[in-house]
C-alpha cells in the first residue's frame, strides 16, 4: 500500500511549518510511520540542499528565468530521490510546499500563467500530492510575520531573495494560487486568517480525515 502524499502550501508567513509540525505529531501519535520532507532543499538528499541554497541566495543574482529552471530541477530531483523511492516505505509523506508553489511564485515573479504550468508540469515523473493543503491566510497579515522573524541568511551574507521581494509580490503569489486553485480538485483550502492555531489544526485533521 503506497503512502498518502500529503503538501502544504500557502504564501510566506502562513504558518505551513507549525500545522505540517501538528499534523505530523498528530500521525505519529497515531502510530503513522510518517516521512516528512521540503519540496526545496529537502534534508533527505544533499543535492536538494546544495540546490535549494544556490536558487535562493541574493548574492548569486540569477536571471528569472534561469532561477525557474533551476526550481524545476529541483523539484525533479526531490520527486525522483525523495517522494517515490518511499511511498512504498511510510504511510504518510507530509511535504512542506510542492510543485504548485513553484506554479505560483513563477507566474508573480511575471511569466505567464500557462508558460508556468508547463514549466513545472512538464516532468511527468514528478509525483502529485494526493491532497494539497492551502492555508489561506491575507497576505497583508503574512507580511507582518515574516518582518518580526529573523531573515534566512546564506554562509556568504546572501538572503532569501524571494522573501526580500515584499508586500506586492507576496500578493502576487496568492493571486497565482487562487487561479490555480480553480484548476486543482487536490487543493484543500483552509481559511485560518481569524482561527487560532490549534483551531486550524483541528480543521485540518478533520478535512483529512485521518
Amino acid at each position: 500500500m503506497k503512502a498518502k502524499y500529503i503538501a502544504f502550501e500557502g504564501v510566506d508567513g502562513s504558518g505551513k511549518t507549525k500545522q505540517l509540525s501538528l499534523l505530523v505529531n498528530y500521525l505519529k501519535s497515531k502510530g503513522a510511520k510518517v516521512l516528512v520532507t521540503k519540496a526545496f532543499g529537502s534534508p533527505h538528499d544533499p543535492a536538494c540542499v546544495k540546490m535549494r541554497e544556490f536558487a535562493l541566495n541574493s548574492t548569486h543574482n540569477f536571471d528569472e528565468l534561469a532561477a525557474q529552471f533551476m526550481f524545476a530541477a529541483c523539484l525533479t530531483q526531490h520527486s525522483e530521490k525523495v517522494i517515490t523511492p518511499n511511498l512504498d516505505k511510510y504511510d504518510f509523506i507530509i511535504s512542506d510546499r510542492s510543485r504548485e508553489s513553484s506554479i505560483a511564485y513563477c507566474e508573480a515573479s511575471g511569466f505567464d500563467h500557462e508558460f508556468a504550468k508547463n514549466l513545472f508540469l512538464l516532468d511527468t515523473r514528478v509525483a502529485h500530492p494526493d491532497t494539497i493543503v492551502y492555508l489561506n491566510v491575507d497576505p497583508e497579515l503574512t507580511w507582518s510575520r515574516i518582518n518580526k522573524r529573523e531573515k534566512e541568511t546564506f554562509v556568504d551574507g546572501g538572503v532569501d531573495r524571494i522573501e526580500d521581494k515584499g508586500l506586492m509580490f507576496q500578493r502576487k503569489v496568492s493571486t497565482a494560487y487562487s487561479r490555480r486553485i480553480s484548476e486543482n480538485s487536490r487543493f484543500l483550502v483552509i481559511d485560518c486568517t481569524t482561527y487560532s492555531i490549534d483551531q486550524t489544526h483541528q480543521e485540518i485533521i478533520k478535512r483529512l480525515e485521518v
